[in-house]
């Protein structure tokens, strides 16, 4: 059995876009993570907040990553979130999606990885 983390709609504000102009004031992005572990969290069992992902210090290493950035596409943000993830977090045995969709933009960037 599997369990599993979402953390839907991070809501940021960064200079990202295709040339100078639009990275010229910050758009907004969504950003959206889900973590599965397929043998448990062992807070299943232990209720400690120590055997589990802390959701809040994984929203602030993606609000802290992303602030100085002026990047152009999508993909370049998710392969920087991914990094800066897998350096905070290198828990073992985790299936890793991230979700990213610019506001006003019709489509989304999804990237995964495995620790």
């Amino acid at each position: 059995m599997a369990t599993r983390i979402e953390i839907p709609n991070i809501e940021l504000e960064l200079h990202i876009g295709c040339d100078d102009q639009e990275r010229s004031h910050p758009q907004q992005v969504f950003v959206g993570i889900s973590i599965t572990n397929y043998q448990k969290f062992r807070a299943c069992h232990t209720d400690n907040i120590q055997d589990t992902l802390d959701v809040s210090a994984l929203k602030d290493t993606i609000r802290e990553c992303i602030k100085t950035k002026g990047l152009r596409t999508l993909e370049r943000l998710g392969q920087i979130l991914e990094e800066e993830l897998r350096h905070r977090f290198p828990h073992t045995g985790l299936n890793w999606e991230i979700q990213i969709v610019k506001k006003n933009f019709g489509w989304k960037y999804v990237q995964t990885w495995s620790s």
